[in-house]
């Protein structure tokens, strides 16, 4: 890449023979990389759901309210880019718009089948006392 004089006095940069090619094969290849997972609040909802006094229902509370948000924010930022006319961050947005909104779906997922866990688990210890 090399820099030019770009209007306004601002320095615009050409890519390079070699560095078009690589350009060209990155965008051609799919993305392989594995999805990142969300461990951290899986292992706090399900050491939650094992505690005997543990608060799920307040630590479902609590991350909900972050998604909703994160929700929120991102709807506030897809609006500005479109009254700004800036359709290209729209697209980007939008993809953690998606992400978020699975992030809520899975956690509900989540809460349900570590509620069963936990209503199992006392049903198991209220047998074994019998």
């Amino acid at each position: 890449m090399g820099p030019h004089l770009f209007c306004r006095s601002k320095l615009a940069y050409q890519l390079t023979p070699a560095g078009q090619r690589g350009l060209d094969q990155w965008l051609a290849e799919p993305e392989i990389e594995p999805q990142q997972l969300r461990e951290g609040i899986y292992l706090k909802l399900l050491l939650a759901g094992r505690k005997s006094n543990g608060n799920l229902a307040s630590l479902l509370a609590r991350q909900r309210r972050v998604y909703l948000q994160r929700l929120h924010d991102l709807r506030e930022l897809e609006k500005r880019a479109r009254r700004d006319g800036r359709e290209d961050p729209v697209l980007l947005v939008r993809g953690a718009v998606h992400h978020t909104e699975a992030d809520l779906i899975w956690m509900g997922e989540c809460a349900e089948g570590l509620g069963f866990l936990e209503q199992r688990d006392r049903g198991g210890a209220r047998e074994q006392a019998d």
